[in-house]
Order: C-alpha cells, then sequence, then structure tokens
C-alpha cells in the first residue's frame, strides 16, 4: 500500500493547492493520515478536520488527542463539536449534513483542493447494497468514486477500492492506536446492521464473501453510467433555465431509446435537485414518448409540465406568483416614462413613433424566457389575466387562438393580455395577448406610439 497515495496524488493533486484530511481517529482514517504524512515523493501542505458528535463520553478526550497529534506534525487542526439533542430526524443523515457542510465552509475559507475521506471498498459494497435494496436506477448503483464533487466542493477517497482488512493490516504493521468507536457496531443505525448482520449473513448463506461482487457491480455500474452521460451529451443543449425554473426542449431530437430518455431525465431532474419517484419518473417518460400535451406533476416544491415533447420545471416561486397575481382584476397601463409590478412582471412604458416595418412579437417561448412586449396605437389600455372564454377580434375565445397554437397551458395565467377598456361585467375583448406570436392590429408608419415591456422579476 506504500504507493497508494503517492499514485493518487499524481493523478488528482494539481500541485499547489493545500488538502484536508478528516480524521475520525478510527482506523480507515487514521490509517490515511499517517499514509499521507509518510508520503515523501509528493507531499501537498495538510490539515486535519474532526467532528466530535457528542455521542460517547471519550468523544472530547479523543478529540484532544487528534489535536495533539496534529501539532506534533505542525498541522493546522480543525474541530467541530455536534450536540446530537439539537439534531432533528435521523441522527446518521443529521450528522452526515453537520459534517459535508463544516467540510465546505472549510475549503471555502482556506482554499483547499479537496477533503480527502477514509472510505474503502467495504463501505462501497454497503453501499451499493443498500441502493440495490431502495431500487435505485442502475448507473446510479456506482455508489462511490475516488473523486466526486458534492455542492461545488471536491472529495477524494484515495482507499476506496481498498479492503477493510488491508487496512487493519496496515494499522498493525505500523503500530498506530485508533480509536474504537463503538457506535459504528451500533445496530440501531442502518450502516451498522449492514455491516454486523445482514453482510455477514448474505456471505454465510452464499457461501462466500459478497462484498467484492458488489464492489464490481459498483464498478460496471460507473462504466454503464458514463457510456449513457455520452450518449446523452448531445442533449445538453436541449436544457434551458431562466427564472421560470428549467426546460428541457426535445422537439427538434428526442433519445429513440427508452433507457437513454430515462438517463436523460434523470441527469436534468438531478442537476436542479429535484429526485422524481419512479412512478413520477416513470409518468414523465410516457408522456414525452406519447408526445401527450398539457399534463402536470408534482413533486416537492417543483412543478413538472410535460407538453409536446417539452418538460419545463417550475418553481415554487412560480406558484406563489399565480396566487397573488392581480387575477381578473384590471390594472391601468402605467402612462409614458412610469412603470408598475404586475404579480411577477416589470411594466414599463415608452412613447415612440411607428416604423415603417412593424415590430418583433414575443410569443410563449419569449415569456418563458422572462420578457414580453408590444408596441400600440396610442390609447388607454388595461392589463388582466385572460379567461378561457374571453373574446378575441373576430369573436373567437383566446383559449380557441392558443389551442391551435399549442400554446402551453401553464403559461396562459403567467402572463397578462391587454384590453382598451374595463368592462364591468360580461365578456372582455382583447387587443392583444403575448403568447401567440400573432400581430392582431396595426400601427401607421410614423404615428405616435406606446412600446410596453414586461420583465419579469423573481
Amino acid at each position: 500500500m506504500k504507493d497508494l497515495i503517492y499514485h493518487f496524488l499524481q493523478r488528482q493533486w494539481d500541485g499547489i493547492s493545500p488538502v484536508l484530511i478528516a480524521v475520525s481517529g478510527g482506523p480507515d482514517s487514521l490509517a490515511l493520515l499517517h499514509m499521507f504524512l509518510h508520503e515523501k515523493r509528493l507531499h501537498p501542505t495538510l490539515a486535519i478536520a474532526h467532528i466530535d458528535h457528542g455521542w460517547r463520553k471519550e468523544s472530547r478526550a479523543e478529540s484532544e488527542q487528534l489535536e495533539a497529534l496534529a501539532k506534533e506534525h505542525k498541522i493546522p487542526f480543525h474541530i467541530q463539536r455536534l450536540d446530537p439533542s439539537q439534531l432533528k430526524g435521523n441522527l446518521e443523515a443529521a450528522c452526515r449534513e453537520e459534517r459535508l457542510n463544516f467540510f465546505k465552509t472549510l475549503l471555502k475559507s482556506y482554499n483547499y483542493q479537496a477533503v480527502v475521506l477514509g472510505h474503502h471498498s467495504d463501505d462501497q459494497a454497503e453501499t451499493v447494497l443498500k441502493k440495490l435494496f431502495e431500487y435505485t436506477a442502475i448507473p446510479a448503483l456506482k455508489g462511490m468514486q475516488e473523486e466526486s464533487i458534492h455542492e461545488g466542493f471536491v472529495l477524494w477517497r484515495p482507499l476506496l477500492n481498498t479492503p477493510k482488512k488491508e487496512i487493519l493490516k496496515y494499522i498493525n504493521v505500523h503500530d498506530l492506536k485508533p480509536f474504537d468507536d463503538v457506535t459504528n457496531r451500533d445496530t440501531r443505525f442502518l450502516r451498522a446492521r449492514m455491516r454486523e448482520k445482514l453482510l455477514p449473513e448474505l456471505s454465510e448463506l452464499f457461501g462466500k464473501d459478497i462484498k467484492s461482487a458488489l464492489c464490481r457491480i459498483g464498478h460496471d455500474a460507473t462504466d454503464f453510467s458514463s457510456y449513457l452521460d455520452k450518449k446523452i451529451a448531445i442533449y445538453s443543449t436541449c436544457i434551458e433555465e431562466n427564472a421560470f425554473g428549467s426546460k428541457l426542449d426535445l422537439r427538434k431530437m428526442c433519445p429513440e431509446e427508452t433507457l437513454e430518455l430515462k438517463h436523460l431525465l434523470r441527469t436534468f431532474f438531478k442537476r436542479y435537485g429535484l429526485q422524481l419517484s419512479l412512478e413520477a419518473l416513470q409518468t414523465s417518460l410516457t408522456l414525452l414518448m406519447k408526445n401527450a400535451a398539457n399534463k402536470q406533476i408534482k413533486s416537492g416544491n417543483h412543478l413538472l409540465h410535460i407538453d409536446r415533447k417539452i418538460a419545463f420545471l417550475t418553481r415554487d416561486i412560480d406558484l406563489k406568483g399565480i396566487a397573488t397575481s392581480p387575477s381578473r382584476d384590471h390594472i391601468p397601463v402605467p402612462a409614458p416614462g412610469e412603470e408598475l409590478q404586475w404579480a411577477d412582471w416589470h411594466v414599463s412604458v415608452t412613447q415612440g413613433i411607428a416604423a415603417e416595418t412593424p415590430s418583433y412579437t414575443t410569443d410563449w417561448e419569449d415569456v418563458w424566457d422572462g420578457v414580453a412586449t408590444v408596441t400600440l396605437p396610442l390609447g388607454q389600455y388595461y392589463l388582466a389575466n385572460a379567461a378561457p372564454n374571453d373574446q378575441f377580434p373576430g369573436n373567437s375565445p383566446i383559449s380557441k387562438l392558443w389551442n391551435n397554437l399549442k400554446v402551453p397551458t401553464f403559461l396562459r395565467d403567467r402572463v397578462p393580455v391587454v384590453l382598451n377598456h374595463c368592462p364591468h361585467e360580461g365578456k372582455q375583448t382583447i387587443v392583444h395577448e403575448f403568447l401567440s406570436g400573432r400581430r392582431h392590429f396595426s400601427t401607421i408608419p410614423g404615428c405616435k406610439v406606446l412600446n410596453l415591456v414586461l420583465i419579469r422579476k423573481v
């Protein structure tokens, strides 16, 4: 194992930045620290990060021993003490989140290239098995990686392909004295149950150690995930993000293979921190393949809209925007030089002169991008949400025009229409709407006009 850290640093270290090692004091992290301290060919500046979880009465004394070890080697020592009574929900998950936040803060404050963790192949086997039981997608069975990125900071796992028994041999050879954390064997916790009971029982029933087989599954899943990543890379141009949310537009090109489309959807959702249930994912897949129109799937604080080969992922703030919009109230368009706020839209008006060539008229894709504009003849106008039966020039309901032009339904009440009068009852007559891309009136070149601009603000 003496060359393990050397070869790892050859691959990963930038040759300049300091490196942060997470040290619990157990055999894995203690062996890891020892390896780094005794690697003389490549020797980045080191620092230690330690979490005192406060689960055991010995933990404070152990943290003090580690701090003394750091001082002995003249290494910066960062510590965070946790109070288990203040943590909510699943204790394992809460502590993991606290650790990651601690590492993230340190990397940002001290410009460490990465935080180095002591995960080994036995940990990898547990991770893969857990994901198998959770029916995780095959690409996700890759488990942990030697280098990964979590919320923008880098994690290194040099020992990931090293069995636990090899680490214990290293500990004995070098006469290291790790701490014995009994909570690692406490079967109240899932990881400990898997380590102490499930994996040994499965190995006994199967007649051989299954940990190496699980790790091979993880390696194959890594290769499979990389293959699918390459296959869907061409669709990166189909993803756009703006103030409304995110859009995956597959109208021009869409994966023909179900497996590739499913991987693309998972990647799209994961990119924005959303993990759909298997049912929601399959529903999304089916709707896209069927070219379904105006379907909606809710997941947490997000709404997923499927409309004719496009997946729209809107944020919760948009839902609040609908609830607080002026709805059917008629809001006068401000005078030139004045401004107003309509729901999430900032409305401004300027006066100008009509050009020989009519100006561009925005459509629903512009509205999705957060912009809506129109040039109107001088007059008094109002803004309001449109109802499906509101009349349009030609006595045709506005909903008929939008349906014919395949305007996504969920956008129809997120931008106002323009009216030239303010009726107290009955049907409205709409002068202009921003979703079709059609111009429904004309302006006389050289005459004064109003330039109405709506910019969506979140």
